[in-house]
């Protein structure tokens, strides 16, 4: 916000010529589309969980999005008036009522859980109701009032329903929305009252770590920790996040020479490149831990990817959200 209220400041439009040399004209295009390029590159190549966003790449964000203002903003620029196509004004005018909407839209039309990837079709529909929404919102709603307060909205409201036809298009989509926020707030409701994370406390205590002095037999029973041998922990490799670095004393207790690989934040789709460093190194053991997918949720085609790096290990086992469930390889 503060880099375009600079740019308002040192670039102001109605002071902008409306004549420019070939050749300047032609350097403000280029400024211009190698910046809208690096924010396609961005948008391609980064997600929320990268940590080059927090590194500065939301002020190279926001940089090379006040330079393609700047040169939109020029009347000299060819680059505007090609971003200036019609359709695309249309879409900008409702843009901010777009914002308001995807969201919810996105929360009801999700499955409760999704292990596969992206479905093209369902989020071409979300995108569709959102623009139906946000154009609904601008054209009763929005408009109503910048033109004339809540007043002149609800009059529009009247007058569109004495009309018979579009009067019941209106009601209709009226409805749409008032229902659309009724499940919104019921579903939070109903997430956020006491007791409604009983599911999260029970995976929370079935994660706990075994209690210094007793390590669990394959058949649930324990056993004296003494009967371990030192060097137990051998050839075993734990990679995980936050997690592991908490129960790393509790594993070097049980497990005497373990090699153990933790960082806060990390994710399963860095899973790949610890294991392929370990390996360069020489030092994957011959089972391998997997203890991510606490950050977020993870697709079917990673953690196979995964487990296809470790093929020459002689026995894997991994933790993993509830999201992204998926069987159990050996």
């Amino acid at each position: 916000m503060l880099i375009g209220a600079a740019l308002a400041m040192v670039w102001p439009s109605c002071q902008l010529t409306v004549k420019a040399a070939p050749r300047a004209r032609l350097i403000l295009d280029c400024i211009g589309g190698a910046a809208l390029m690096t924010i396609v590159v961005m948008i391609g190549l980064t997600d929320q969980y990268d940590s080059f966003l927090y590194r500065g790449g939301f002020v190279l964000l926001s940089v090379v999005t006040a330079v393609v203002v700047a040169v939109l903003a020029h009347p000299v620029s060819r680059l505007g008036k090609a971003l200036g196509w019609r359709p695309l004004r249309w879409l900008g005018v409702r843009s901010y009522g777009i914002y308001l909407w995807h969201y919810p839209v996105i929360i009801l039309t999700r499955p409760e859980v999704n292990t596969g990837e992206t479905s093209i079709i369902r989020s071409i529909l979300q995108v569709g109701i959102s623009i139906v929404l946000a154009a609904l919102s601008w054209r009763f709603i929005e408009e109503p009032i910048r033109n004339g307060g809540f007043g002149n909205a609800w009059r529009q409201v009247q007058r569109w329903g004495s009309m018979p036809i579009l009067g019941r298009i209106a009601s209709v989509c009226m409805m749409l929305v008032l229902t659309i926020c009724v499940i919104g707030m019921t579903s939070f409701a109903s997430d956020t009252k006491p007791g409604s994370d009983s599911h999260e406390r029970s995976d929370l205590q079935t994660d706990r770590t075994i209690p210094p002095g007793n390590i669990l037999k394959p058949n649930g029973s324990k056993q004296p920790y003494g009967t371990l041998k030192p060097d137990a922990g051998r050839g075993v490799t734990a990679i995980g996040d936050s997690v592991m670095l908490d129960i790393t004393p509790y594993l070097q207790e049980h497990l005497p020479g373990i090699t153990i690989d933790g960082k806060v934040g990390r994710q399963m789709s860095q899973a790949r490149d610890v294991i392929d460093q370990h390996k360069s190194k020489g030092k994957l053991g011959d089972v391998v831990i997997i203890a991510l997918g606490t950050n977020g949720t993870f697709s079917e085609k990673t953690i196979f990817t995964l487990l296809d790096s470790l093929e020459n290990v002689q026995h894997s086992a991994r933790k993993h959200s509830r999201a992204a469930s998926v069987g159990t390889r050996c």
